[in-house]
């Protein structure tokens, strides 16, 4: 696992945008929000995942090398259980090269693993 350094994150804020052009933007929701107000200084390289994202419930979306999504591999992980042997695996598979992890209801993006 591969923390963004916070170089990078500090990058993307200045810019407005991430290295693919996508734009920084506020979106609308409806319900309960909670927001993380408070700027981080991203995740300190430890080679294992944050405890408070290291568990389940999550989707895990399978991309291939090129950037497709693999959906053979993609993942509903509905339990409490470790996330990273869960990962280990499908990044084992030779046409997965990335794996992003989800909320498991509405989906929302958390993090990305990507093989080494």
């Amino acid at each position: 696992m591969q923390a963004i350094t916070p170089a990078r994150l500090n990058a993307v804020r200045a810019a407005g945008a991430d290295g693919h052009g996508n734009r920084l933007r506020p979106f609308a929701a409806t319900g309960p929000v909670y927001i993380h107000a408070v700027q981080c200084g991203g995740y300190a390289q430890t080679g294992r995942l944050p405890e408070q994202l290291a568990t389940g419930p999550r989707v895990l979306r399978t991309y291939r090398g090129d950037g497709t999504m693999n959906y053979d591999h993609n993942t509903v992980v509905t339990d409490q259980v470790q996330l990273e042997p869960i990962i280990e695996r499908l990044l084992s598979q030779s046409d997965v090269a990335t794996v992003h992890v989800r909320t498991l209801a509405p989906r929302c993006f958390l993090y990305v693993v990507t093989s080494s």
